[in-house]
């Protein structure tokens, strides 16, 4: 071969390698105030400031699917909060209990963290609570209380335990004594007095990381660049070309599974596309007759490169179009963003190491 001929064959193929194949990088805080004498109940900026951290641990914690599986392992004395604090129920000699579905809590733990006051009548078996203007009478057994005068029912009855300690289901704690009562479905953990209708709905609406990729292959294959791009954390990924109609339907990206650590998440994909060794041997071929037939005409070194630019990605689309496929497993990473997964990088692992090769084979390193 002439140096004439290898030079533009060369540059043709980084001509496809530029424009085809590579459009971008596809590549305490004691407890909550009150001193327990029933006084109305003053939020300070402390309790405060803790609700919010409390919030903002809540919602990182759910848009983790694999820290809020090891988080639902744990034990239920170590998941239950107060206004934003966990409980201690050791200080208290009794936890919570599971009984035919419903969960029970000592009654002095909550009013305590509460700041509510507690008065137990051993001879009636009686508890008085005073929990700021409002003033709750139960009797040990009954599903009758008495709330301001107004007798309440509840589902379940307060009881005593082996310890001697009230205990009352969490329904009594929202009905009774007013208190928002939130238990969360993916850690099994309770908060109590926060309110987290805000916060849930942001988890629900929130797609996985597989729903992510999927979703953003089928708006970039649909040509919807700027809202597949929106899939992206920008900053650190490049944009990718779009791909051409006539071709497009030869490529695809499926996600199938992914794992969580921290706010960073790898999806496996499998990428279908055209065999590009297959591909760039039979481009090689057809690049390498047009230009032998140029050089035979007389042309020069500048008519042969503007030819080569004009048909290199021509020639590259009609030869994808024709070769087989290739279906395999590679790799995407994802970062939470704003309380979304977006893409983060196109790791693609064994699509770097296919090309590696391909460099290889063709010398193009």
């Amino acid at each position: 071969m002439s140096t004439r001929l290898g030079l533009a064959i060369m540059t043709a193929l980084m001509i496809v390698v530029m424009i085809v194949i590579l459009p971008g990088k596809v590549v305490e805080a004691g407890t909550a105030n009150g001193e327990g004498d029933g006084s109305e109940i003053d939020l300070s900026t402390e309790v405060m400031e803790r609700m919010e951290n409390r919030k903002h641990q809540v919602k990182e914690l759910l848009q983790n699917r694999e820290l809020a599986r090891e988080r639902s392992q744990e034990p239920l004395e170590e998941k239950v909060y107060v206004r934003g604090e966990l409980v201690n129920f050791e200080e208290f000699g009794q936890g919570p209990i599971i009984r035919e579905g419903r969960t029970l809590v000592p009654l002095r733990t909550i009013n305590v963290y509460l700041g509510a006051e507690t008065n137990w009548d051993g001879e009636l078996e009686k508890v008085t609570i005073r929990h700021g203007d409002t003033t709750i009478e139960m009797i040990i057994g009954q599903t009758d209380v008495i709330v301001n005068g107004q007798t309440h029912g509840l589902d379940v009855a307060g009881e005593l335990t082996q310890q001697d300690r009230t205990i009352v289901p969490l329904r009594f704690i929202s009905d009774i004594l007013g208190e928002s009562v939130t238990y969360h479905e993916e850690t099994g953990e309770i908060d109590v007095g926060i309110e987290f209708d805000e916060i849930e709905k942001v988890v629900d609406e929130r797609k996985s990381p597989v729903e992510v990729v999927n979703s953003f292959w089928e708006l970039y294959a649909d040509g919807k660049l700027q809202e597949a791009y929106d899939k992206m954390i920008k900053d650190e990924i490049f944009e990718m070309g779009e791909l051409d109609p006539d071709s497009v339907e030869r490529f695809e990206i499926e996600a199938y599974d992914y794992e969580v650590e921290d706010d960073l998440a790898i999806v496996d994909i499998y990428i279908t596309k055209p065999d590009f060794r297959q591909a760039l041997n039979e481009y090689f071929e057809r690049v390498t007759k047009e230009v032998e037939a140029m050089l035979e005409d007389g042309a020069s070194d500048d008519e042969i490169e503007d030819k080569i630019e004009e048909v290199a990605a021509i020639i590259m689309m009609e030869v994808i179009s024709d070769v087989q496929t290739i279906k395999y497993e590679d790799k995407v990473e994802l970062q939470l963003f704003e309380g979304e997964w977006k893409i983060s990088d196109w790791v693609l692992e064994n699509m770097e190491s296919r090309w590696q090769e391909l460099e290889e084979e063709l010398n193009l390193n």
